[in-house]
């Protein structure tokens, strides 16, 4: 069973080296709530993100960073597209673990073939 929740930050990879990989279950994804008036979603909000969703992930009890947590963060609708409820996908981490800043869907693959994939796995350009 999965230990108490967390919240990560997104920020765009801007050219920072990604320091850990993690394998995720997609749980959720929804829209994010934008707030009074829709004030959230406005571009001239500092932490504003595209079409913002949140994605709920419970990491791989094998992964060495959260390993067995449920994870929440809110993505650009650009990279939250890429998950699906119920699938397989990989997290990069940066900043000691606390914000995401690259999403990829997971291939089709037993769960050990996916530990072994996530071991060797880089984010995509």
């Amino acid at each position: 069973m999965a230990s108490s929740g967390i919240d990560l930050k997104w920020e765009w990879p801007a050219g920072r080296t990604i320091e850990t990989g993690v394998l995720v279950l997609v749980e959720r994804v929804r829209p994010a709530p934008k707030g009074l008036f829709g004030m959230r979603a406005s571009p001239s909000m500092a932490d504003a993100l595209p079409d913002a969703m949140d994605v709920t992930v419970v990491v791989d009890e094998q992964s060495g960073v959260h390993a067995g947590r449920t994870v929440k963060v809110r993505l650009p609708g650009v990279e939250a597209q890429k998950l699906v409820p119920g699938g397989r996908a990989a997290l990069g981490l940066i900043e000691s673990g606390r914000v995401c800043a690259c999403v990829q869907a997971a291939p089709a693959a037993t769960i050990e073939e996916l530990r072994r994939w996530i071991s060797g796995w880089k984010c995509p350009d």
